[in-house]
């Protein structure tokens, strides 16, 4: 058997409850711990763009998606992560 990579707790300390990139890549074994702390970056970025404060919009769980699927083709840049998913919900 390989070795179980678990990702650690992170939640938004405003809020209190879990960031929702980290809830999509909880059972998403395609990135290492450096590529999920990038995706974490450009996610947290990309709201910040977007002006998105609650977690609970679905709007926040479409970026986490749009900079997880850039990431597994292969795109690593925090900033053109956060460019394409603020260009994506721009549209």
């Amino acid at each position: 058997m390989g070795w179980l990579f678990r990702l650690p707790p992170f939640s938004d300390p405003k809020l209190g409850r879990a960031v929702p990139i980290r809830l999509l890549l909880e059972n998403d074994h395609s990135f290492g711990p450096d590529d999920v702390a990038t995706l974490a970056t450009a996610f947290e970025e990309a709201l910040r763009a977007l002006r998105l404060v609650d977690r609970d919009d679905p709007a926040t769980t479409l970026v986490a998606r749009t900079i997880i699927d850039l990431a597994k083709r292969g795109e690593r840049d925090p900033a053109r992560l956060r460019d394409a998913a603020v260009a994506s919900l721009s549209k």
